[in-house]
């Protein structure tokens, strides 16, 4: 009767593997990503030198190799996980929300995958991902050209130095954004524009100079 009752537990470990569960009842590795966090974590490794790091107006900062860092000891997630980049690409989904952030005077504003030829994600990547990322190479690379310009995203749209009608229900921010290489000492300061469409609450675009001139 043990012997029965050992075959019957085995074969029932088998058929919940096969259905994709294991026996402490968590969804196997092979499930479908999940939506996205975006709040920040507590890091648990030790801190490295970095090349370079973009200061922002309310003391965070953008450390190459690490991320953003709103605070000392915490580091916020990538700006793109699996679920977004299939909801971006395979196939496009326009109105998928990749982030959300809060700006002055307009309230919540969504970064949504967009399409190259209007606004969001993927009008940002076909229009200016060459000038995040030669910013970047400019400073010693290290990061991604994405993350970079959602941060600066959210600094200009939390903290600007200056609001500028830009068109039909549209309007630009922008802020100094204080770049330094820590191997040569070159600085620069950023003036971003940012795009974003006052009655849809989406951002239209970002680049790293312009000044929203």
């Amino acid at each position: 009767m043990k012997k029965i009752r050992k075959h019957l537990l085995s074969f029932a470990a088998i058929a919940a593997v096969s259905m994709g569960l294991t026996m402490s009842g968590g969804i196997a590795a092979n499930a479908a990503p999940s939506e996205p966090s975006n709040q920040a974590t507590t890091s648990t490794t030790a801190p490295t030198s970095p090349d370079w790091e973009a200061q922002f107006p309310d003391g965070s900062k953008y450390v190459s190799g690490i991320g953003f860092v709103p605070k000392p000891g915490t580091i916020q997630p990538r700006l793109l996980n699996p679920f977004d980049w299939l909801s971006c690409n395979n196939p496009n989904d326009p109105f998928h929300v990749i982030t959300t952030w809060s700006s002055k005077y307009q309230g919540n504003v969504a970064l949504q995958c967009g399409k190259a030829t209007t606004s969001g994600y993927n009008h940002i990547s076909a229009q200016h991902k060459n000038n995040w990322q030669d910013l970047i190479n400019r400073f010693g690379g290290g990061s991604s050209w994405d993350d970079f310009m959602a941060y600066v995203t959210q600094a200009a749209l939390s903290s600007p130095s200056a609001i500028y009608g830009a068109g039909f229900e549209k309007v630009c921010y922008t802020t100094p954004i204080n770049m330094i290489n820590h191997n040569n000492g070159d600085k620069a300061t950023l003036s971003p524009t940012i795009i974003i469409s006052s009655n849809n609450k989406i951002v239209i675009t970002s680049y790293p100079g312009g000044n929203c001139r």
